[in-house]
């Protein structure tokens, strides 16, 4: 099943200026050995991408963020027994925090030989998380389903193009169980794409999809003291 998402997407590239180089260029295949970004850990992932990415201003737009928002992660007390990834909120705006659940797929440098998608089981696990999360009373509530793609060996494309293709696109999108997931709960897509040997910090490419925006809730009182007695910690 083909579900239409609105996507916006950011490329980079840094370059070191060094004394006596004349030229620098952007965008060129990098041949430096470097591991594969799929073996990143998930939470340092989520942290990376919410603090330090290329797409943080993206990203931070599409949840209505500014830019000085507070950003805790991995959070579970004082507003939930199990872990959630992240909770942000705008400065002087405790009663309206976004909660999100965040859950990651994997697209190896072999997978595109047989259109393989890592980790879609982990997705339907999020539908149940985020479900269990919008009962704790934040006013939005989002799933973020974060797919990291080795495109390096798509040479044949150019590096805006070294995601997923579209029959692992189609598998992400229509993962399992998303039907279930409430009508009350936000759902984003990213994709973060390792296009050449270098690591993901220094180049690539990342795409923020908004498949589905929450419906805001009126936030529980007991929910934004606990917010400010948290932030004052």
């Amino acid at each position: 099943m083909k579900i239409p998402v609105n996507a916006l997407g950011v490329a980079y590239d840094y370059e070191e200026v060094l004394p006596g180089k004349n030229t620098i260029d952007f965008f060129a295949e990098r041949f430096e050995g470097s591991d594969t970004d799929t073996k990143r850990i998930e939470q340092v992932l989520v942290r990376w991408l919410f603090t330090r990415s290329s797409a943080k201003k993206l990203l931070y737009s599409v949840l209505d963020l500014y830019s000085d928002a507070h950003v805790k992660f991995e959070i579970s007390e004082p507003f939930s027994e199990r872990e959630f990834d992240v909770l942000s909120w705008n400065q002087n705006a405790p009663e309206q925090a976004i909660a999100i659940e965040c859950k990651r797929a994997k697209i190896k440098r072999e997978s595109f030989q047989n259109n393989d998608v890592t980790g879609l089981k982990k997705l339907a696990e999020g539908v149940i998380q985020s479900r269990k999360l919008l009962k704790v009373g934040f006013y939005k509530t989002h799933l973020l389903i974060m797919t990291v793609v080795d495109g390096r060996d798509r040479t044949m494309y150019n590096q805006l193009s070294r995601g997923a293709n579209e029959k692992q696109f189609n598998k992400i999108i229509d993962f399992p169980n998303r039907s279930e997931l409430p009508e009350e709960v936000g759902l984003l897509f990213v994709e973060i794409v390792q296009t050449t040997d270098a690591p993901l910090s220094r180049t690539g490419f990342i795409s923020v999809s908004v498949a589905k925006p929450p419906i805001p809730q009126v936030q529980k009182r007991s929910t934004t003291e606990k917010i400010v007695l948290f932030s004052n910690n």
